[in-house]
Protein backbone atom coordinates (compact mmCIF):
# COMPACT_ATOMS: atom_id res chain seq x y z
CA UNK A 1 0.00 0.00 0.00
CA UNK A 2 1.26 3.86 -1.07
CA UNK A 3 1.91 5.85 2.17
CA UNK A 4 1.28 8.88 -0.63
CA UNK A 5 -1.24 11.17 0.99
CA UNK A 6 -4.08 12.04 -0.96
CA UNK A 7 -4.22 15.22 -2.61
CA UNK A 8 -5.93 18.26 0.35
CA UNK A 9 -10.03 18.80 -0.63
CA UNK A 10 -10.15 22.06 1.36
CA UNK A 11 -7.92 25.52 2.63
CA UNK A 12 -9.35 27.11 4.74
CA UNK A 13 -8.73 31.07 4.69
CA UNK A 14 -8.77 33.70 7.78
CA UNK A 15 -7.60 37.13 7.57
CA UNK A 16 -7.12 38.90 10.93
CA UNK A 17 -5.41 41.91 12.56
CA UNK A 18 -2.58 40.93 14.88
CA UNK A 19 -4.54 40.92 17.80
CA UNK A 20 -7.01 39.34 17.02
CA UNK A 21 -7.98 35.61 17.76
CA UNK A 22 -9.64 32.98 15.85
CA UNK A 23 -9.44 30.02 18.72
CA UNK A 24 -13.97 30.08 18.89
CA UNK A 25 -13.90 29.91 14.44
CA UNK A 26 -10.87 26.94 14.96
CA UNK A 27 -12.83 24.73 17.21
CA UNK A 28 -15.86 25.38 15.08
CA UNK A 29 -13.81 23.84 12.39
CA UNK A 30 -12.66 21.09 14.26
CA UNK A 31 -15.85 19.75 15.33
CA UNK A 32 -17.00 20.15 11.46
CA UNK A 33 -13.74 18.17 10.45
CA UNK A 34 -14.46 15.26 13.12
CA UNK A 35 -18.06 15.77 11.57
CA UNK A 36 -16.88 14.62 8.65
CA UNK A 37 -14.71 11.88 9.28
CA UNK A 38 -18.11 10.48 11.45
CA UNK A 39 -20.12 10.69 8.09
CA UNK A 40 -17.76 9.12 5.71
CA UNK A 41 -16.64 12.10 4.16
CA UNK A 42 -13.10 11.07 4.67
CA UNK A 43 -11.68 13.67 2.15
CA UNK A 44 -13.07 17.32 4.30
CA UNK A 45 -12.19 15.51 7.33
CA UNK A 46 -8.41 17.13 7.19
CA UNK A 47 -7.83 20.52 6.10
CA UNK A 48 -5.46 22.98 6.12
CA UNK A 49 -5.59 26.41 8.34
CA UNK A 50 -4.08 29.22 6.56
CA UNK A 51 -4.55 32.31 9.06
CA UNK A 52 -3.52 35.45 8.08
CA UNK A 53 -2.29 39.01 10.14
CA UNK A 54 -2.27 42.38 8.75
CA UNK A 55 -4.24 44.70 7.94
CA UNK A 56 -5.41 44.84 4.35
CA UNK A 57 -7.57 41.25 4.13
CA UNK A 58 -7.39 40.91 0.37
CA UNK A 59 -4.21 41.34 0.24
CA UNK A 60 -4.19 38.82 3.20
CA UNK A 61 -6.28 36.61 1.33
CA UNK A 62 -4.23 36.79 -1.80
CA UNK A 63 -1.24 35.99 -0.38
CA UNK A 64 -2.85 33.01 2.02
CA UNK A 65 -4.53 31.79 -1.44
CA UNK A 66 -1.01 31.77 -3.00
CA UNK A 67 0.48 29.25 0.10
CA UNK A 68 -2.96 26.88 -0.14
CA UNK A 69 -2.57 23.07 -1.47
CA UNK A 70 -6.88 22.60 -1.24
CA UNK A 71 -8.82 22.25 -4.28
CA UNK A 72 -10.98 24.32 -2.55
CA UNK A 73 -10.87 27.40 -0.72
CA UNK A 74 -13.35 28.41 2.09
CA UNK A 75 -13.07 31.94 3.34
CA UNK A 76 -14.11 32.84 6.91
CA UNK A 77 -13.46 35.78 9.21
CA UNK A 78 -11.89 35.28 12.56
CA UNK A 79 -15.55 35.63 14.33
CA UNK A 80 -17.15 33.06 11.53
CA UNK A 81 -18.69 30.19 13.40
CA UNK A 82 -19.45 27.49 10.91
CA UNK A 83 -22.24 25.10 11.72
CA UNK A 84 -20.68 21.70 11.87
CA UNK A 85 -21.96 20.21 8.72
CA UNK A 86 -19.98 23.04 6.95
CA UNK A 87 -17.00 20.75 5.25
CA UNK A 88 -19.71 17.93 4.62
CA UNK A 89 -21.74 20.31 2.31
CA UNK A 90 -18.50 22.14 0.26
CA UNK A 91 -17.01 18.62 -0.13
CA UNK A 92 -20.66 17.00 -1.89
CA UNK A 93 -21.79 20.45 -3.34
CA UNK A 94 -18.26 20.50 -5.34
CA UNK A 95 -18.75 17.11 -6.45
CA UNK A 96 -21.86 17.60 -7.77
CA UNK A 97 -21.09 20.99 -9.29
CA UNK A 98 -18.47 20.77 -11.32
CA UNK A 99 -18.56 23.58 -13.11
CA UNK A 100 -18.96 26.16 -10.01
CA UNK A 101 -16.86 28.55 -9.34
CA UNK A 102 -18.18 30.06 -6.26
CA UNK A 103 -20.36 28.91 -3.01
CA UNK A 104 -21.79 30.08 0.03
CA UNK A 105 -24.43 30.93 2.43
CA UNK A 106 -25.72 33.13 4.95
CA UNK A 107 -24.15 34.91 8.15
CA UNK A 108 -26.87 34.51 11.00
CA UNK A 109 -27.29 36.73 13.65
CA UNK A 110 -26.93 34.48 17.14
CA UNK A 111 -29.24 34.21 19.36
CA UNK A 112 -27.21 35.61 22.72
CA UNK A 113 -26.49 38.97 20.66
CA UNK A 114 -27.72 42.44 22.16
CA UNK A 115 -31.23 43.89 21.67
CA UNK A 116 -29.23 46.59 19.15
CA UNK A 117 -27.27 43.63 17.10
CA UNK A 118 -30.61 41.40 16.50
CA UNK A 119 -32.19 44.83 15.49
CA UNK A 120 -29.29 44.90 12.84
CA UNK A 121 -29.51 41.75 11.92
CA UNK A 122 -33.31 41.79 11.27
CA UNK A 123 -33.22 45.22 9.52
CA UNK A 124 -29.97 43.08 6.65
CA UNK A 125 -32.04 39.92 6.56
CA UNK A 126 -35.27 41.76 5.50
CA UNK A 127 -36.15 42.81 1.75
CA UNK A 128 -36.89 46.14 2.98
CA UNK A 129 -33.64 46.80 4.91
CA UNK A 130 -30.97 45.30 2.26
CA UNK A 131 -33.72 44.21 -1.05
CA UNK A 132 -31.63 41.41 -2.62
CA UNK A 133 -28.95 40.90 -0.51
CA UNK A 134 -30.72 40.22 2.20
CA UNK A 135 -29.98 36.24 1.94
CA UNK A 136 -26.60 37.44 2.99
CA UNK A 137 -28.33 37.36 6.29
CA UNK A 138 -31.15 35.33 6.19
CA UNK A 139 -31.33 31.32 5.77
CA UNK A 140 -34.43 30.95 3.03
CA UNK A 141 -35.27 28.95 0.24
CA UNK A 142 -33.12 26.13 -1.40
CA UNK A 143 -29.97 26.07 -3.05
CA UNK A 144 -30.07 27.68 -6.06
CA UNK A 145 -27.70 29.43 -8.91
CA UNK A 146 -26.69 33.17 -7.13
CA UNK A 147 -25.10 36.37 -7.96
CA UNK A 148 -22.98 38.28 -5.95
CA UNK A 149 -25.08 40.27 -4.06
CA UNK A 150 -26.49 36.83 -2.38
CA UNK A 151 -23.13 35.72 -1.31
CA UNK A 152 -20.67 37.07 1.42
CA UNK A 153 -17.09 36.55 2.03
CA UNK A 154 -17.41 35.52 5.72
CA UNK A 155 -18.83 32.33 4.10
CA UNK A 156 -17.64 31.68 1.06
CA UNK A 157 -16.07 28.44 -0.76
CA UNK A 158 -14.24 28.55 -3.93
CA UNK A 159 -12.43 26.60 -6.27
CA UNK A 160 -8.53 27.34 -6.05
CA UNK A 161 -7.70 27.18 -9.90
CA UNK A 162 -10.95 29.55 -11.08
CA UNK A 163 -9.50 32.17 -8.21
CA UNK A 164 -6.08 31.93 -9.78
CA UNK A 165 -7.18 32.20 -12.95
CA UNK A 166 -9.18 34.99 -12.08
CA UNK A 167 -6.19 36.94 -10.41
CA UNK A 168 -7.11 36.79 -7.21
CA UNK A 169 -9.10 39.64 -5.54
CA UNK A 170 -8.37 43.35 -6.97
CA UNK A 171 -6.07 44.43 -3.69
CA UNK A 172 -7.58 48.10 -4.40
CA UNK A 173 -10.82 47.25 -2.86
CA UNK A 174 -11.98 46.90 0.39
CA UNK A 175 -14.71 46.05 0.82
CA UNK A 176 -16.49 44.45 -2.20
CA UNK A 177 -13.08 42.82 -3.57
CA UNK A 178 -15.48 39.59 -3.56
CA UNK A 179 -17.94 41.08 -5.53
CA UNK A 180 -15.59 41.75 -8.29
CA UNK A 181 -14.31 38.71 -8.48
CA UNK A 182 -17.44 37.15 -8.94
CA UNK A 183 -18.79 39.10 -11.51
CA UNK A 184 -15.33 38.43 -13.44
CA UNK A 185 -16.03 34.73 -12.74
CA UNK A 186 -19.65 35.20 -14.21
CA UNK A 187 -18.51 36.87 -17.29
CA UNK A 188 -16.28 33.64 -17.45
CA UNK A 189 -18.56 31.75 -17.89
CA UNK A 190 -18.57 29.96 -14.16
CA UNK A 191 -21.63 29.55 -11.85
CA UNK A 192 -21.89 31.00 -8.67
CA UNK A 193 -24.46 29.03 -6.02
CA UNK A 194 -25.98 29.81 -2.84
CA UNK A 195 -26.76 27.13 -0.35
CA UNK A 196 -29.17 28.20 2.89
CA UNK A 197 -28.01 25.72 4.38
CA UNK A 198 -24.01 26.60 4.89
CA UNK A 199 -24.24 28.83 7.89
CA UNK A 200 -22.28 30.75 10.06
CA UNK A 201 -22.83 32.66 13.03
CA UNK A 202 -21.59 35.68 12.83
CA UNK A 203 -22.50 38.51 15.86
CA UNK A 204 -23.26 41.91 14.45
CA UNK A 205 -22.03 45.46 15.14
CA UNK A 206 -22.17 45.57 19.06
CA UNK A 207 -23.52 49.32 18.43
CA UNK A 208 -25.17 51.97 16.08
CA UNK A 209 -21.74 54.04 15.69
CA UNK A 210 -19.99 50.53 14.15
CA UNK A 211 -23.57 49.89 12.72
CA UNK A 212 -22.72 53.05 10.66
CA UNK A 213 -19.58 52.41 9.85
CA UNK A 214 -20.11 49.22 8.30
CA UNK A 215 -22.92 50.32 6.13
CA UNK A 216 -20.96 53.20 5.05
CA UNK A 217 -17.95 51.03 4.27
CA UNK A 218 -20.33 48.41 2.29
CA UNK A 219 -21.66 51.58 0.39
CA UNK A 220 -18.38 52.97 -0.22
CA UNK A 221 -17.09 49.45 -1.43
CA UNK A 222 -19.90 49.34 -4.13
CA UNK A 223 -19.33 52.53 -5.23
CA UNK A 224 -15.58 52.13 -5.81
CA UNK A 225 -16.29 49.21 -7.28
CA UNK A 226 -18.79 50.36 -10.06
CA UNK A 227 -15.68 53.09 -10.94
CA UNK A 228 -12.73 50.35 -10.82
CA UNK A 229 -15.15 47.36 -12.56
CA UNK A 230 -18.28 48.85 -13.73
CA UNK A 231 -21.31 46.30 -14.78
CA UNK A 232 -24.86 47.73 -15.43
CA UNK A 233 -26.32 44.23 -13.52
CA UNK A 234 -24.68 46.05 -10.45
CA UNK A 235 -26.65 49.44 -10.88
CA UNK A 236 -29.33 48.19 -8.47
CA UNK A 237 -28.11 49.00 -5.42
CA UNK A 238 -27.67 52.47 -6.24
CA UNK A 239 -31.14 52.92 -5.54
CA UNK A 240 -30.03 53.55 -2.30
CA UNK A 241 -28.60 56.96 -3.12
CA UNK A 242 -31.63 59.00 -3.09
CA UNK A 243 -32.14 58.35 0.42
CA UNK A 244 -29.44 60.54 1.72
CA UNK A 245 -30.62 63.63 -0.32
CA UNK A 246 -34.25 63.25 0.48
CA UNK A 247 -33.32 62.93 4.66
CA UNK A 248 -31.50 66.29 4.17
CA UNK A 249 -33.87 68.18 2.06
CA UNK A 250 -36.87 67.88 4.29
CA UNK A 251 -37.26 71.01 5.03
CA UNK A 252 -37.70 71.66 1.14
CA UNK A 253 -40.63 69.04 1.67
CA UNK A 254 -42.79 70.79 -0.68
CA UNK A 255 -40.40 71.29 -3.35
CA UNK A 256 -39.56 68.08 -3.24
CA UNK A 257 -43.32 66.60 -2.93
CA UNK A 258 -42.18 63.98 -6.52
CA UNK A 259 -38.96 62.70 -4.44
CA UNK A 260 -40.32 62.58 -0.79
CA UNK A 261 -42.58 59.67 -1.73
CA UNK A 262 -39.58 57.53 -1.54
CA UNK A 263 -39.68 58.31 2.27
CA UNK A 264 -43.75 58.73 2.77
CA UNK A 265 -44.32 55.25 0.64
CA UNK A 266 -41.02 53.21 2.20
CA UNK A 267 -40.93 53.94 5.64
CA UNK A 268 -44.65 53.07 6.72
CA UNK A 269 -43.93 49.81 5.56
CA UNK A 270 -40.65 49.84 7.19
CA UNK A 271 -41.98 50.34 10.35
CA UNK A 272 -44.71 47.63 9.89
CA UNK A 273 -42.09 45.11 9.40
CA UNK A 274 -40.27 46.68 12.31
CA UNK A 275 -42.93 46.09 14.14
CA UNK A 276 -43.33 42.68 13.62
CA UNK A 277 -39.55 41.84 13.46
CA UNK A 278 -39.66 42.87 17.20
CA UNK A 279 -42.37 40.68 18.07
CA UNK A 280 -41.34 37.83 16.43
CA UNK A 281 -37.55 38.25 17.88
CA UNK A 282 -38.27 39.24 21.18
CA UNK A 283 -36.58 42.83 20.96
CA UNK A 284 -37.85 45.44 23.72
CA UNK A 285 -38.80 47.90 21.59
CA UNK A 286 -39.44 48.13 17.53
CA UNK A 287 -37.82 51.97 17.97
CA UNK A 288 -34.62 49.66 18.24
CA UNK A 289 -35.73 48.17 14.28
CA UNK A 290 -36.81 50.93 13.06
CA UNK A 291 -33.85 53.41 13.86
CA UNK A 292 -31.40 50.61 12.23
CA UNK A 293 -33.96 50.94 8.94
CA UNK A 294 -32.39 54.77 9.01
CA UNK A 295 -29.27 54.26 9.79
CA UNK A 296 -28.54 51.31 7.45
CA UNK A 297 -30.64 53.30 4.19
CA UNK A 298 -28.77 56.57 4.95
CA UNK A 299 -25.27 55.06 6.00
CA UNK A 300 -25.15 52.89 2.69
CA UNK A 301 -26.31 55.59 0.52
CA UNK A 302 -23.55 58.13 1.59
CA UNK A 303 -20.94 55.65 1.34
CA UNK A 304 -22.29 55.29 -2.33
CA UNK A 305 -21.86 58.94 -3.17
CA UNK A 306 -18.40 59.08 -1.88
CA UNK A 307 -17.51 55.97 -3.26
CA UNK A 308 -18.59 56.97 -6.23
CA UNK A 309 -17.28 60.70 -6.70
CA UNK A 310 -14.60 60.69 -3.48
CA UNK A 311 -10.81 60.34 -4.91
CA UNK A 312 -9.92 56.56 -4.82
CA UNK A 313 -8.48 55.50 -1.13
CA UNK A 314 -4.75 55.17 -1.19
CA UNK A 315 -4.19 51.74 0.87
CA UNK A 316 -1.71 51.90 3.72
CA UNK A 317 -0.89 47.97 3.26
CA UNK A 318 1.41 46.00 6.16
CA UNK A 319 4.69 45.37 4.31
CA UNK A 320 4.17 41.83 5.15
CA UNK A 321 1.68 39.84 6.07
CA UNK A 322 2.28 37.15 8.38
CA UNK A 323 0.90 33.73 7.47
CA UNK A 324 1.00 30.65 9.35
CA UNK A 325 -0.02 27.20 7.70
CA UNK A 326 -1.63 24.06 9.50
CA UNK A 327 -2.70 20.82 8.57
CA UNK A 328 -5.27 19.56 10.74
CA UNK A 329 -8.19 17.01 11.26
CA UNK A 330 -7.48 13.30 9.87
CA UNK A 331 -6.74 11.83 6.90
Amino acid sequence: MSNKKKALLLSVVIPHRENEGIEKTLAALDHAAAQARDAGEAAAACYELLSVSGNQPSVQRNSAVREAQGKYIYFLDNDSLPAEDCFIRIARFFAEHPDAAFYGGPSLTPVEDSSWQQAFGAVLGSFWGSAFMRARYRSFGKLRPANDRSLILCNLAARRDVFTELGGFNERLYPNEENALMDDARRAGYSLWHDPGLIVYRSQRPNPAAFIRQLFGYGRGRGEQMRLAPLIGNIIPFVFMLFPPVVLCIPLFLALIPYSGYILLVYPVCIFFAALMALRKGIPAAGYTWISFFLCHFSYGMGLWVGLFAPLRSRKVTPRAVLKRQERGTR
